[in-house]
């Protein structure tokens, strides 16, 4: 896991889990049998205590000779039980990195798509302001449009006022049309926001 950066940390999750699965299984069935052998070790040990064995030459005494043989079998099963459990504490280390490697891997995928939904938004956004600005020309020709026909009836209703031009009317409007069209709609949007 240290050393290559392209395995896949959700399968490597998988294999260790299964693993501390097994070591829990082994140590478990295992740790009752360690567990009587030890109490057997205090026992006989006891037992041989209570001999109170006194040294013959020539002769081993059987403290001795269990010491030879019945001693690197009692070592033998305590250093397999401390290396069961080592070996569990172990694969709980790297599982738990593994978990947390998971984790950070989707804690990134988790900026990447924040990233990319912000960017969405904020075209979204653009696009918006975009349509309320062809909204102020769009509002703002069919306004103009009201007072071009506004303006060819007052020069029908008043013949003979040279100063009555139409199309003067609706140059002169346009600034002020397009103005107000632009408040409305600012307006209108501060008080949605």
């Amino acid at each position: 896991m240290a050393n290559d950066s392209a395995h896949d940390d959700a399968q490597a999750f998988e294999a260790l889990t299964r693993l501390a699965a097994e070591v829990e299984h082994a140590t478990a069935r295992t740790r009752y049998r360690f567990s009587a052998t030890r109490a057997y070790r205090s026992i006989v040990d006891q037992r041989l205590a209570d001999l109170r064995e006194q040294r013959i030459a020539g002769v081993q005494t059987l403290s001795g000779f269990l010491s030879r043989r019945f001693a690197p079998a009692m070592a033998l099963c305590d250093s397999t039980d401390r290396r069961l459990t080592d070996l569990g504490e172990r694969i709980a280390r790297a599982t738990s990195l593994a978990r947390v490697r998971l984790e950070a891997r989707r804690e990134q995928g988790n900026q990447e798509l924040l990233r990319a939904l912000a960017q969405r938004q904020k075209q979204q956004l653009q696009l918006q302001q975009t349509v309320e600005g062809l909204s102020v020309v769009a509002i703002s020709y069919y306004a103009l449009g009201l007072v071009g026909y506004l303006a060819k009836a007052a020069a029908k209703a008043l013949p003979g006022q040279a100063w009555l031009q139409p199309d003067l009317a609706v140059g002169l409007a346009v600034l002020p049309v397009v103005a107000g069209v632009a408040w409305f709609i600012h307006r209108l949007r501060s008080h949605w926001a």
